[in-house]
């Protein structure tokens, strides 16, 4: 992805912004308009499979294809977070020591593993949603 010229993105920001949006909001939209195959964050890929599922192996490679490795890799840090956290409301530790918890798996195993846990997937991304909301834990830092 191509980085942005902030003196560009502010004045953009400014020009084009709904009140209320974050600056980062719309560097994400300036991104993507720039490289629109590669979607925002995990949240939107969490989104997607969320919507999709179950998915076939191959369907979990194309909706992955759409995000950078690094979403990808905090896609499948997520799931594994809300299947650590099934019970809980809140994450169980600090949701920084969840980061990196995917670095060991590799990205070509990405669409298998999400293959894999078809039928609980949905399940354990909503609840990584849940209680890293009530948790105040952005999962971009996954």
């Amino acid at each position: 992805m191509n980085a942005i010229d902030w003196s560009e993105s502010v004045n953009y920001y400014h020009a084009v912004s709904p009140p209320g949006r974050r600056c980062s909001q719309t560097v994400d939209a300036l991104n993507h308009e720039r490289n629109p195959k590669m979607a925002n964050d995990v949240y939107h890929a969490m989104d997607d499979f969320i919507h999709a599922s179950p998915v076939s192996e191959q369907q979990a490679e194309s909706i992955l294809a759409k995000y950078s490795e690094d979403v990808q890799r905090q896609l499948i840090n997520a799931m594994y977070v809300g299947r650590s956290n099934i019970h809980n409301k809140k994450l169980e530790e600090p949701g920084e020591n969840y980061a990196g918890g995917a670095d060991h798996i590799e990205q070509n195993e990405f669409a298998r593993i999400l293959y894999e846990k078809n039928s609980h997937l949905k399940t354990y991304l909503q609840k990584v949603v849940e209680c890293s909301k009530s948790s105040n834990f952005d999962l971009k830092g996954l």
